[in-house]
Order: C-alpha cells, then structure tokens, then sequence
C-alpha cells in the first residue's frame, strides 16, 4: 500500500511528485507507506475512495464522479514517483528524512522478501504474517494488520490524497505462469479474487478513516485479474474511488479497445469514477531524436491527450537525484519534462483546467499559450515576434503569470516579467543585459516573487515584490550559484539549490534574508 500526498499550493502544479511505488507488497516489520512529496502546487495520490463525494474537511481531496475536489474546486495533479524515497541504499538511492518533506520507516521494494504475490496470497496470504519472516522478526505482522497501523496513524493527514491498496495487482499462480481464461461466475476467476481482496482492505480503511479516497492499483492494459470486463468488476466497488492505468508506450493514448487507455476511461465514465495515471515512463534512447527535449515534447503530446481525455492526474516514472539517462526511464534535475510536468499544473482555482505552455510554431521565437484540454480550446497570449517567453509561473490565484523574455537586440538579456492570463496588464520586474532573471516563483499570498537574478555572471537566490520594487539578493553568495527557488506552503520559507564545483547542495531561508540553513547534500531541486 502506498499513499500520495497532496501539495498545498494551489497557484502552480508541481514538477513532479515524489512516490516510491511497491510492486504486491506484503506485511513489514516497521511502518513503511510511500514517502510523497508533491512539488509546487498539485498534488499526487494514493488510495482508497469513497463512492461519492463525502462531507471531509476543507483540506480533504474528494470526488464528485469522474471530478477530483479541493476546497469545492475541481482538482488535478502532476507529478513523479520515487521508487527508492524510503530507501535507506538497499534498493537504490538512499534517503533520508532531511531529504525528504515526509517520510516514513521501513525498506522499498521488496515487499518482505521480494516474492512475487501469487494466487494464495490475494485469498489469504495477505491476512497472516508471512511465516519465515516472522520467525526472524518477532514483531512483523500480517499486511492486513499493517494496513490497520498505517491508515489509523496518519487517517487525519490531509497531505494524503488517496491510499492505494497495492501496486499493479495481478492474480496467478507464479509469475510465469499462465493466465486462465476469465469466467464471472468461478469463485476462482483471477478477477473475482482480485476483487474479494480489494473489497475487503478497501473495507477495512474506509472503516477507519472516512476521510481519504482510495485506489486499488492496476496496470490497467489487460494484467490476469485485471483484463477487460475484470477491469470493471473491480473498480465498482463502492469503496474503491479511483481507476488507474500505467503507461509505458510510445503513442499519446495507448493500448487497443480491450484494454487501452480509452476503454479504461470509458470503463470508469461509466462507474462514474476519475482514473489517473499512476505511472508513465519513455525512454529518450528509444525515440527517434534519442535525447531529453524529444522525451519532454512526447510526454507533453500526451499529457494534452490524455487530460483532454479526462485523465484526472499524471505521475511520470521516476526521480533519480543522480541526474535523466537516455537509456532509462530515469528523470533527474533540470530536465526538460520537469518543465512540462509544470506547465499542465496550474492549479486548484477557476482555472484548473487552463493550462499555460511555451510552444515555437513557426520554429522562431517561442510564445507561451493557454490550453483547456476539456475543450480543446487553445489562445495565443503573448504576440512578439522579436522576443521569446519561456517558463510561465501561476500566481495562487490563477489570476497572473510570471515569465521569462529574451531576445531582441541583446540576445543574452533575460526580463523577469507579470501579466494577466488574458495577456494584458505586461509588467517588467527585472531583469538587464547584465542581471538576466531566471526561475520565477511566487510566493503562496502573491505578493512577492523569488527568482534567480545574475549578480556578476553568478545566480543568486533574489527577491521582488509583485509590482516590481525593492528586488534584492536573500543570501548573498559570490562563490555558489543558487537557481530553483520553492516556497513553504505557508510562505515561512523559501528553499533553493546552490551548486558548486559540479556539487548541488539544497538550502533553505526566510524570505528576510535570515535563518539560512543547509537541507542536504548531494541535492536535489527543492519542490
């Protein structure tokens, strides 16, 4: 079971969410749920949900049918997984609670022992400790019994969107056997199984916390327990909320009309229920162009399918602090598609479903465009065919954007400016030939902006109020450059990586300047 947690900042979707994501996972010997950490504003989810949309508090994601709810607002996320978030080295990269926002005990990936979880597990294996482990540890428990732990510790945690019973539920004998045909009246139907087990951990949640939605987690494209018309027998549980399909392909709504994308949409339209997609993942090595940017321009062709679709979220396979690869689905710092995961998040306002990106139609200068993937309406707000606009930033409100323009005459010069979401209202803040402003970021109550301002050719961590006054350096340091800035949820703090002699370093400071501390090393970019 994993959980996804919700970003409190409304204004602008994270670049990503960070999940580790357990395949069959049976019982542990200490607390060990998926660390989630949402970047920006969005959030990422893990779950369990109720049938309807239910009176939880203000802070609680909900559902209204196929809608995610915030604060009587529609809902969506972005955001990425973290396999090894609760990894201590074993498998992978190791974290800590420095590391992360959230974090919980145990080991990832292996499940107990890294067994495959067969048929005899989903009918009863999962209700009893597994017997070697046991042996070896006298406090492990049963999965059962350790879901009981986990929901009752942390069922008044609004930061968690959703619980999700397992990852990529498949029911057969041993991994490689066969899949038997499916027959809805054998007791012993793979989907049947699937089924019985999901209404009785689903169940067993819903009875102790009424506040969370809740998942099952499948892969979605035709898994034994999970195919077809399996698909709809068991997500029609009634305390199953969401639907859930992982992507691997290389097409913008993949699968066929069994067990695409598109059937799973039309499976949950007609349970009433919202589906998200809990992984996708491309290798750039396997795209024509083999590089990062193509990877990125891909997954935004499907990102504006699928939520055009009515994807209600996205989370891309997977974070690795050590930097992207071409030949894996790792995605590091100062990718591009962190970029794009940010541009489709904009928010929990009116204009959730508003989407602002940067786009180069005529291969000149980009211009940045809103896009309504509900209905396909899609305008163009900046017109300057001297100047190029790039990374756009929500204000919390929805109301305003914070960009980059260069170009023109000096090619080097970088504005830090504001504007309406209609284009009008264009400010500049700052920005020159010699101090060209990078990475805006807005503050939660909107009124100051923290940006990377070139003091000297360095970037420094800067601040400037929203209507252009009193732009300063925060934490003055000549010999680190400092890029990436992120506000706490309750503006308290603003964190940032500095970087030095190929070292990244994450920090953190008090929007006065004070109180400059060191988060971890090595680092990543602060969400």
């Amino acid at each position: 079971m994993r959980s996804l947690r919700v970003g409190p900042r409304a204004g602008r979707v994270p670049a990503g969410l960070l999940v580790p994501a357990w395949h069959s996972p049976v019982g542990r010997r200490l607390l060990s749920v998926a660390a989630g950490i949402v970047l920006g504003s969005s959030s990422l989810l893990t779950g369990i949900a109720a049938p309807t949309a239910r009176a939880a508090g203000p802070s609680f994601v909900t559902r209204q049918g196929q809608q995610l709810m915030l604060d009587g607002q529609p809902f969506r996320f972005t955001g990425m997984n973290l396999y090894a978030a609760n990894s201590d080295g074993w498998c992978g990269e190791s974290y800590s609670a420095d590391d992360l926002r959230t974090a919980f005990e145990g080991e990832c990936g292996d499940g107990g022992d890294s067994k495959y979880k067969t048929k005899d597990w989903y009918l009863n294996g999962y209700k009893v400790p597994d017997p070697v482990l046991a042996a070896k540890y006298a406090s492990w428990v049963s999965y059962r019994d350790w879901v009981t732990e986990v929901v009752t510790r942390y069922r008044n945690d609004p930061t968690i969107l959703a619980w999700q019973l397992i990852n990529e539920a498949q029911v057969k004998d041993s991994l490689n056997s066969d899949c038997p045909v499916g027959n809805p009246n054998d007791p012993m139907d793979p989907g049947n199984i699937v089924r019985d087990f999901a209404q009785d951990i689903s169940g067993l949640i819903r009875g102790i916390d009424p506040n969370h939605l809740i998942s099952l987690g499948t892969i979605g494209s035709g898994q034994c327990g999970a195919e077809d018309w399996q698909y709809s027998l068991i997500h029609a549980l009634p305390s199953i909320d969401l639907c859930e399909y992982h992507d691997y392909s290389l097409a913008a709504m993949p699968g066929d009309q069994y067990n695409g994308l598109q059937r799973r949409l039309d499976q949950c339209a007609a349970l009433n229920k919202p589906l998200f997609v809990g992984e996708t993942g491309i290798t750039p090595n396997d795209l024509s162009d083999q590089s990062f940017d193509a990877r990125a321009e891909l997954f935004d062709s499907k990102f504006r399918a699928q939520f055009g679709a009515g994807v209600v979220g996205e989370l891309v396979w997977d974070y690795r602090r050590t930097g992207s690869t071409l030949t894996t689905f790792d995605i590091g710092s100062g990718d591009p598609t962190l970029l794009r995961l940010q541009a489709w998040s904009p928010g929990c306002d009116s204009n959730n479903y508003t989407i602002v990106y940067t786009d180069e139609p005529h291969g000149g200068n980009p211009d940045l465009y809103l896009f309504d993937p509900v209905t396909g309406a899609r305008r163009r707000i900046t017109v300057d065919p001297d100047h190029g606009e790039r990374q756009p930033a929500w204000s919390r409100d929805g109301k305003h954007l914070a960009y980059l323009m260069n170009g023109g005459s000096y090619i080097s010069r970088t504005d830090l400016k504001t504007m309406n979401i209609d284009g009008s209202g264009i400010a500049h803040l700052v920005g020159s030939v010699d101090a060209p402003a990078f990475s805006p970021a807005w503050s939660p109550d909107g009124t100051q902006i923290a940006y990377a301002g070139s003091v000297q050719g360095v970037e420094q961590l800067s601040l400037v109020n929203a209507d252009g006054t009193n732009p300063h350096v925060l934490a003055p340091d000549p010999n680190q450059g400092q890029d990436t800035p992120t506000w706490a949820p309750d503006g308290s703090r603003i964190a940032f990586s500095t970087f030095y002699n190929g070292q990244n370093t994450i920090k953190s400071v008090q929007p006065d300047g004070t109180g400059l501390a060191t988060i971890g090393s090595p680092g990543l970019s602060p969400v």
